[in-house]
């Protein structure tokens, strides 16, 4: 097997924080006869990005989050796949966890820094700064970057549900 078929069908998995700040409407893809819904979500690194839920996920979460996407809910993504196809983008496969307004501090940082941000959030939407062209390339100083198994060593808040 060459190196670039390999690469081809490797997938890349990461844990994701975010809030979520716009959502889509619906849709079928015809050619493999699935539905999907996407989410504009905003990172830890305030770097906006779409998350892509796939059937699985319609029922229960893409509905939570398209009737409190106002809100801004804040989740946790786990063992989301990473797309960088079009950019770099989040999506959701059968094994997959979505929290939601998980109880840890990073949270809660999060959370407010959307609240308090509600001006760039309108901007990150209304300029489509989640798409390809409009991503940026650098990466945050590794200061600022949380591993997720340092997450069990934060304190804990209450969680909360919709």
């Amino acid at each position: 097997m060459n190196m670039f078929l390999l690469l081809s069908i490797m997938l890349i998995f990461s844990d994701a924080l975010c809030g979520v700040i716009h959502v889509f409407p619906p849709r079928h893809i015809s050619k493999i006869n699935r539905n999907v819904q996407d989410f504009v979500v905003v990172n830890e690194e305030r770097r906006p990005t779409i998350l892509t839920l796939w059937e699985e996920f319609l029922q229960t979460e893409a509905s939570l989050l398209s009737e409190n996407v106002h809100n801004m809910p804040v989740i946790l993504g786990m063992r989301l796949s990473i797309n960088t196809f079009y950019g770099i983008s989040l999506g959701t496969l059968p094994n997959n966890n979505i929290l939601f307004d998980p109880p840890i501090a990073q949270a809660t940082q999060l959370e407010s820094w959307l609240k308090t941000n509600k001006d760039y959030v309108q901007v990150v939407v209304a300029q489509k700064l989640y798409e390809k062209k409009n991503q940026s390339k650098d990466l945050p100083p590794d200061s600022q970057i949380q591993k997720i198994n340092q997450i069990s060593n934060l304190p804990v808040k209450q969680a909360r549900s919709f």
